[in-house]
């Protein structure tokens, strides 16, 4: 793989070029591979998933309610609804 080599070493060629320790960068030219972004693409639950995963939790428990609790902000902030 390409990247993990190629990331640290470009400003450190940059770096000994400029320090005039090299005559040319040796790693000019190099082809990193595409960043890929997964932000925006994770799948949503549905609001009828959401519902179903609050409703598995037992609600009468001290631990369960903090379940649901806990969940429900995760699910809220998830959502959108904040933005």
């Amino acid at each position: 793989m390409v990247k993990p080599v190629s990331t640290p070493l470009s400003p450190a060629a940059a770096n000994a070029l400029t320090s005039a320790q090299v005559t040319r960068n040796p790693v000019k030219g190099v082809k990193r591979p595409p960043v890929e972004s997964w932000q925006g693409k994770t799948p949503a639950l549905g609001d009828a998933q959401a519902r179903a995963l609050l409703g598995a939790l037992e609600a009468e428990t001290l631990k369960g309610k903090r379940d649901r609790a806990i969940l429900s902000a995760l699910l809220y902030h998830a959502s959108g609804a904040r933005s």
